[in-house]
């Protein structure tokens, strides 16, 4: 694996992802707010078309999220291969390590970008939550369980997601190394 690659590629696609993560944070808190405030308009009266609302919203903003992640990620092992092969001669093997290497590296940052930047939305949230619905928000926010839980589900969801970034990485240094490689077999 070629150093120089493997952290020009890990940078570029940490960049990527924390645009990413900038971006739809910001876009998430503006329709959380927005939805919330229509949905509780009237405290003693949920309307099934606006929770619906949400709910589609949701699933379309994950789903979008998704699909961007995992091109960054795939981006982040083509990438490493381009790069390896400016330099020097690329073999699959190598595309394929580097790669997945380097895809896992911007999982492990999105991750510790995510549980920075839920250290600070998550009062901005708990507040605008109160301040729409009053009643229904513990004084404290969370209860430490609910806090251990999040914690615990935010620690799994970053495991699984640096294998699941590792295999994007890899099927991207696969293609790099196709594109780019120098194999001749």
């Amino acid at each position: 694996m070629q150093i120089r690659a493997y952290v020009s590629s890990t940078l570029i696609g940490s960049a990527a992802i924390f645009l990413w993560q900038v971006v739809s944070g910001l876009l998430g808190i503006l329709f959380l707010r927005q939805t919330l405030s229509r949905v509780m308009t009237s405290p003693g009266e949920v309307v099934p078309d606006r929770v619906g609302g949400i709910v589609a919203g949701s699933l379309l903003f994950s789903c979008a999220s998704f699909v961007i992640v995992g091109l960054i990620y795939l981006g982040s092992g083509m990438l490493y291969a381009y790069l390896h092969a400016r330099r020097e001669t690329l073999t699959t093997e190598q595309g394929m390590a580097g790669g997945a290497a380097s895809a896992a590296s911007v999982s492990l940052v999105r991750a510790l970008l995510g549980a920075l930047i839920a250290l600070f939305t998550r009062p901005m949230i708990l507040k605008m939550m109160s301040d729409i619905a009053p009643g229904n928000m513990p004084p404290q926010g969370f209860p430490p369980g609910g806090l251990a839980f999040s914690v615990a589900s935010g620690f799994m969801g970053a495991c699984i997601g640096i294998v699941v970034a590792a295999v994007l990485g890899l099927a991207g240094g696969v293609v790099g190394g196709m594109l780019f490689g120098g194999d001749e077999e």
